[in-house]
């Protein structure tokens, strides 16, 4: 497009082509699955060497599972009893879904308490109801600060190569969370 007599520029639509391109990217990263959160595994060998052994790992999928997956593993981890067990669990950073956690294990923990140990690996949402309502119940056993980076989240296509740190099984490390993490135990 000729620019005075070489090109001409439509700035109205360049502008609108800017807008929607930086739109469809703001779109991208704000719709990373939450649920695809998988600490690091150096973070959870520390936590399983310390806490553990754990002989279940909620929230898991086959992509980021950090124990193995047992056969016949019910896929909803609130379908299975969670008292008498060493337990992991990293859930889903939904405020709805860490309450509905922290609240399961609270209820749980009552039938078998002489054998139930829960690890939880939790957002610092001080502000939150499942913080004022039930963090009461478990002691923070550590705590990380905002931009470490502890998680790796499924490669993206919009994810640029040469600027992704990638983990040893095919993961891309956060750049660090935008909030405290802690380690809640019980």
């Amino acid at each position: 497009v000729k620019l005075g007599n070489l090109y001409k520029i439509d700035a109205r639509a360049l502008t609108q082509n800017t807008v929607q391109n930086t739109n469809q990217t703001k779109q991208q990263i704000q719709t990373v699955d939450k649920s695809d959160w998988k600490l690091l595994p150096s973070y959870f060998n520390k936590l399983n060497a310390k806490y553990g052994p754990f002989q279940i790992e909620l929230f898991k999928n086959s992509t980021n599972n950090l124990l193995p997956v047992p056969s016949g593993s019910p896929k909803d981890s609130f379908d299975m009893l969670w008292a008498g067990q060493t337990i992991y669990g990293n859930p889903v950073y939904i405020n709805k879904f860490i309450y509905k956690t922290l609240e399961k294990a609270t209820t749980d923990f009552k039938q078998n308490p002489e054998n139930t140990v829960f690890v939880f690996v939790v957002p610092k949402w001080e502000t939150s109801h499942w913080w004022k309502d039930l963090v009461k119940y478990f002691d923070i056993v550590e705590e990380y600060p905002k931009g470490t980076k502890l998680f790796t989240i499924p490669l993206r296509q919009h994810f640029i190569p040469t600027k992704t740190d990638m983990s040893p099984d095919g993961r891309v490390v956060i750049e660090g969370v935008d909030w405290p993490v802690v380690v809640l135990y019980k």
